[in-house]
């Protein structure tokens, strides 16, 4: 099956401004000339020399650019040049370019500049996967499982056991916010076998992670909390996802009213240096436990930076917006509650998230009907507090030091946080 045809240029200008977002709407525009005119004499396709006035806009377009992507920017200038860089050498600057784009609220650049590191080496089995992960990012769902279908099929032809896991696992994340439950399972269990079986430690981490919601989706809680406690203890030290695996494990005390039980480590867990997309969703998670809690000024606190963080990433948005409804609700706000379900709603078909889709609707029938918010589960048992105590207090440990972690590794996330019963 053949790539998915590139989405419009103009996406890129109407994301970025000025001199830097022509220059990157060019030079993506290039990259992809690059790859198609492979393996053909590529130094043949810009004959003619750059005039004055593009010279100035690229030295303009360095200016407004931040210093972490200027060296990529001028690697990919010298596609239009008489020596351009190997193919390999032009996708590793694109893919750069796609994740400062998608860390900074560019996702239409991001998508772009990640497809077009797939285009220029084809054969590769992980710039595809980077061009699946960043659709499913964006929410751009078909485009994501195309790209997914053909990194794991890639990877196996390559024996890329890693590439192959993380491409089985977005797969997996995929299907599984899409309501395709047993197709998920399918996916995650070809990437737990592998990864056990080639003992990275990560990567079976990050599988057990991505298995235990879906365990609780079908009905199975003790294996959902067996097993995201596995993950806690599997993560390495300082790993990029840990935090978001504790925002996960938290959803499951969450999910059965244990609001007092997650508050302290939610609280821990919001001053974590995450990626700003994954903030917009802790943040949305802080709100709903603090409306069940009545804490008004810690809604409030976090009702703001969901409302400042959450337009600029669209992907995240609608669970985040559930998670102010599911607050505001709980308080008893119900006007409020219903604008930010609404909003909800909008984001959740505008992404084509089944799942927050669901959730969204329920709420706003519960609102309608003026049914009251569940009131908190009873305490845990002994046994129980004591097991969760053993861990909060381990989890905090880990937490504290988080700010003086080593340089994360960005190609090792996978994904976002899960999403699933915010309601």
């Amino acid at each position: 099956m053949p790539p998915p045809v590139p989405g419009p240029w103009n996406d890129i200008l109407d994301e970025v401004q000025a001199d830097l977002g022509l220059e990157l709407w060019s030079l993506a525009r290039h990259a992809r000339l690059l790859a198609d005119a492979l393996p053909h004499e590529p130094e043949r396709l810009f004959p003619l020399s750059l005039g004055r006035h593009v010279a100035q806009r690229r030295t303009e377009a360095l200016h407004e650019a931040p210093a972490g992507i200027r060296s990529h920017l001028r690697m990919l200038m010298k596609v239009s040049g008489r020596r351009p860089p190997s193919p390999l050498a032009a996708a590793e600057a694109c893919e750069a370019i796609a994740e400062w784009a998608q860390e900074h609220g560019f996702p239409k650049t991001s998508v772009r500049y990640a497809e077009a590191a797939a285009a220029l080496v084809p054969g590769t089995a992980y710039f595809t996967f980077i061009a699946g992960r960043t659709n499913r990012l964006v929410g751009d769902g078909w485009r994501a499982d195309a790209f997914y279908s053909r990194a794991i099929r890639a990877a196996y032809r390559q024996q890329d056991w890693d590439v192959y896991v993380r491409a089985h696992l977005g797969a997996g994340r995929l299907n599984q916010d899409e309501g395709r439950l047993r197709r998920a399972a399918n996916h995650y269990f070809s990437a737990a076998r592998v990864a056990l079986d080639q003992g990275h430690d990560w990567l079976a981490a990050q599988t057990y992670h991505d298995i235990f919601p879906l365990h609780y989706q079908l009905g199975n809680k003790p294996k959902a909390y067996a097993t995201a406690e596995k993950a806690l203890q599997t993560y390495p030290q300082h790993h990029e996802r840990f935090p978001v695996a504790v925002h996960d494990y938290l959803l499951l005390l969450i999910l059965d009213l244990h609001f007092a039980e997650a508050w302290p480590l939610l609280e821990a867990l919001a001053g974590v240096p995450l990626r700003s997309p994954d903030q917009v969703l802790v943040w949305g998670t802080v709100a709903r436990t603090a409306g069940h809690l009545g804490l008004w000024e810690r809604y409030g606190e976090a009702e703001a930076k969901v409302l400042s963080m959450a337009p600029h990433y669209e992907g995240f948005a609608a669970p985040a917006y559930l998670g102010l409804a599911a607050g505001a609700h709980a308080l008893g706000e119900f006007a409020l509650a219903m604008t930010y379900a609404k909003k909800s709603l909008g984001f959740g078909k505008l992404k084509g998230d089944r799942h927050v889709k669901t959730l969204a609707a329920e709420l706003i029938q519960a609102l309608r009907t003026g049914k009251q918010a569940p009131a908190p589960a009873p305490p845990l048992t002994a046994e129980q507090a004591k097991a969760l105590s053993v861990l909060t207090r381990r989890i905090q440990a880990e937490l504290a030091t988080w700010r003086s972690a080593p340089t994360w590794t960005a190609k090792e996330n996978q994904s976002g946080l899960w999403t699933l019963g915010l309601v």
